[in-house]
């Protein structure tokens, strides 16, 4: 994903209007193909979305905080705190990971994984949202963005 001021030799798959400007998505001309030649783009990609999945988390109990059925706040229901918890408890678990690792040489089909994790726990969180969640301009548009990056760039055979 580069800021669309970026001239560089890129094939344009889509464009996005993310919160702090339109971004493109796309193949840059000779980018490696080997996972092994990327350098630390595999593990940095993971802690690119981890990042993006905390803030929507942050984004998530912000709104259901501000929002009511009947006398209580959403944020307050069983099943509501429960998907925020497993939210909270899967970037834990990738960071944790993430932080573990220390050779500098991680497992491509554990980023993999991991980058499963954070699809997931997104997806779910996106839910909460209702409607908002889903609309172009609303805080989904980034969890579908960091989704297709991981689609893009991680080892097959580790998708959701």
């Amino acid at each position: 994903m580069l800021p669309t001021s970026a001239v560089w030799p890129i094939d344009v798959r889509s464009t996005f209007d993310l919160p702090g400007g339109r971004v493109v998505a796309g193949r840059l001309h000779g980018a490696p193909e080997d996972p092994d030649e990327r350098g630390g783009w595999p593990d940095g990609l993971v802690w690119l979305r981890l990042g993006l999945s905390e803030a929507l988390r942050a984004t998530c109990v912000a709104h259901l905080g501000s929002r009511r059925t009947g006398d209580a706040y959403i944020l307050h229901q069983q099943l509501v705190r429960g998907v925020l918890a497993d939210a909270a408890a899967t970037q834990l678990e990738v960071r944790a990971v993430l932080e573990g690792i220390s050779d500098g040489t991680p497992d491509p089909a554990g980023l993999g994984l991991l980058n499963v994790q954070i699809t997931t726990a997104d997806r779910e969180q996106v839910r909460l949202l209702g409607a908002s969640g889903y609309l172009a301009s609303g805080p989904g548009t980034v969890a579908y963005a960091s989704e297709l990056l991981a689609e893009v760039h991680t080892t097959a055979g580790a998708s959701a």
